[in-house]
């Protein structure tokens, strides 16, 4: 019996055996860490796309006359949607500030923008809040935020939300008497 013991038949197969267990499992974590990886990657392209889309939008308000900065009337009223009203801080109640310029069919003067299709691809919602503030002893201010989300049912998080704010001095007519210019 002893002898049949030390014998080493088959003992090839086991080694065999437990280095395709190890192998098994070294493959299986490469795998989820290139999994990983494309998730991030992915995350990563949505999120700078919404960055450019989010800046794209503020552009718009950078090129206008600080009179002209706002919504149209009617549309702020409608875009009282339970996803652009969950931001409460910069829906403040609906108080959004409106311009006689803004004509409903401008992407500026649409506080809600759905569809928008980013350079990747996808389509986007895009909400802009525009307040009115002044600061102690300051000129009034108008702040727009542009939020950018990934259009799904339901809503996803904000992808990207910039931040601006325009004074008086922004995009004045030099020689303008009237306030606001």
């Amino acid at each position: 019996m002893i002898e049949r013991l030390r014998r080493d038949d088959g003992f090839g197969l086991v080694e065999l055996i437990t280095t395709m267990v190890i192998l098994n499992i070294a493959i299986f974590a490469l795998f989820a860490m290139l999994n990983a990886g494309v998730l991030s990657i992915g995350r990563a392209s949505r999120t700078s796309t919404a960055a450019v889309l989010a800046e794209k939008q503020q552009e718009m308000y950078r090129s206008l006359l600080y009179r002209d900065i706002g919504l149209h009337p009617s549309l702020v009223a409608a875009a009282g949607d339970a996803v652009h009203v969950a931001d409460a801080a910069e829906w403040a109640g609906g108080a959004q500030v409106t311009a006689a310029s803004c004509n409903a069919s401008l992407e500026r003067c649409q506080p809600v923008r759905t569809g928008v299709v980013g350079p990747d691809g996808r389509t986007y919602r895009i909400d802009t809040y525009i307040r009115q503030d002044t600061p102690a002893g300051g000129r009034p201010t108008k702040r727009v935020t542009v939020t950018v989300r990934r259009e799904s049912i339901p809503p996803s998080n904000p992808l990207a939300k910039l931040t601006a704010i325009f004074d008086l001095s922004t995009g004045c007519v030099v020689g303008s008497t009237t306030a606001p210019c």
